[in-house]
């Protein structure tokens, strides 16, 4: 390669890595060059930034539902299987889980 050039792509004042740009004939790079390469590395970071939320927010939304799933089993757990019989009365139970998750 002849020509070789590197842009910086920074998130929040943190390097996230580099764009590197490289041609086999020489040239130097222009005002409307370095304005594209800006606004592709704009892009790139937040795409980059995109990509990193949505893993931590589906990271989040599966640590959530297994607590959702432990906290259910601890639940049913403290309900009793048999309503006990108490001589004279009459017994029913119903126990109903109702879950709403928004996300």
């Amino acid at each position: 390669m002849r020509f070789h050039a590197s842009y910086p792509l920074i998130s929040h004042g943190e390097p996230l890595g580099l764009i590197n740009v490289a041609t086999a004939e020489w040239q130097w790079l222009s005002h409307a060059d370095l304005r594209f390469l800006s606004a592709v590395s704009a892009q790139l970071v937040v795409a980059i930034e995109r990509v990193h939320f949505h893993e931590a927010a589906e990271a989040r939304r599966i640590l959530l539902e297994k607590e959702l799933r432990v906290a259910r089993e601890v639940q049913a757990g403290l309900v009793p299987r048999e309503i006990p019989e108490i001589s004279g009365y009459h017994s029913a139970g119903a126990w109903h889980l109702k879950l709403l998750v928004i996300f």
